[in-house]
C-alpha cells in the first residue's frame, strides 16, 4: 500500500471525545511512547480512523501507533494539537 502524508491538516470535523484522544495521544508522542503504547491508546479508544483522516485524508491505513511512531515526532505533536484546536 503506498499512502501520502497529508501536508496540511485535512478538513475533519471531530467531536469533542476525539479531540481528547487526540491530545492524549499528543501527550504519549512527547513523552515517546513506544509504537505499541500508541496503538493500544488507540485501541481503547477506537479512535483509529482520525489518525488516518488527520495524517493521510483517507478513512483507513497501516498500524496506527507504529505508523505515528515512524514520523518525526515534532511534526506529530503538531498535527495532534492542531486537530484537537478545530
Amino acid at each position: 500500500f503506498v499512502y501520502k502524508l497529508q501536508d496540511t491538516l485535512p478538513a475533519v470535523s471531530l467531536t469533542d471525545t476525539q479531540k481528547e484522544v487526540l491530545k492524549s495521544l499528543a501527550g504519549l508522542v512527547l513523552q515517546q511512547a513506544s509504537a505499541e503504547d500508541l496503538h493500544q491508546k488507540l485501541h481503547e479508544s477506537k479512535e483509529f480512523k482520525i489518525i488516518y483522516q488527520i495524517f493521510l485524508g483517507k478513512e483507513s491505513g497501516p498500524k496506527a501507533g507504529w505508523f505515528l511512531a515512524s514520523l518525526p515526532k515534532d511534526f506529530v505533536v503538531k498535527r495532534l494539537r492542531e486537530a484537537s484546536m478545530n
